[in-house]
């Protein structure tokens, strides 16, 4: 775990952002632009990728972002931004930068050309009364299929056929362009998308 938490804190630190409190593994930070938090977000999640976790049966990490203001005591933030960050994070799978709606109309324009920012639909967040729009936010790659085939299995399990076969089609179109039709993974996200149609 050392070196996961030294690639977190150097793409923190490069892309401009302060670790103000670790929680066990979790990093907190704060960052004054959020495309500065998404920048370091997705640099950390490549270098993750990159590097070699067999040891422990890989390592997929999920991040959450928020924009919002807050209140800074010795050190620390407090208050409603600091909760919904935390509740966002806590139904997230591994490898997943999801981000609330109000940091995505920041990021408007202005992500990168390689970043894709997909709408996920509304979810219901601890302390909110209103359904909260999730995105979630990374490059076109592989590990984004392997998110949304994990939601997809979450909301196939949930009853939620609909919403978990416009997952697992979205994740097929993404691995089948990534990685080719015949490839492994391509192949058994197909399978499940087929058994989820004719079990429906």
């Amino acid at each position: 775990m050392r070196r996961h938490d030294a690639i977190l804190d150097a793409t923190i630190v490069e892309h401009r952002g302060h670790v103000f409190k670790t929680i066990g593994e979790a990093f907190c930070a704060a960052f004054a632009r959020p495309v500065d938090a998404v920048a370091a977000m997705l640099a950390a999640q490549q270098a993750l990728a990159a590097e070699d976790f067999s040891a422990m049966d890989g390592l997929r990490v999920r991040t959450a972002i928020h924009t919002g203001t807050a209140d800074e005591r010795d050190g620390d933030y407090f208050g409603p931004p600091v909760n919904k960050v935390a509740w966002l994070l806590a139904i997230g799978h591994g490898s997943q930068v999801l981000i609330t709606s109000e940091t995505a109309a920041l990021l408007d324009g202005v992500l990168a050309s390689e970043t894709s920012l997909r709408d996920l639909g509304a979810y219901h967040l601890k302390d909110f009364t209103q359904p909260q729009r999730v995105y979630q936010l990374g490059p076109t790659h592989p590990d984004v299929a392997y998110c949304l085939n994990g939601l997809a299995l979450t909301f196939r399990d949930q009853g939620r056929y609909q919403k978990a076969e416009g997952l697992l089609s979205q994740a097929l179109s993404t691995r089948e362009r990534a990685l080719g039709s015949d490839h492994p993974l391509t192949k058994s996200t197909r399978e499940a998308l087929d058994t989820l149609r004719s079990s429906k």
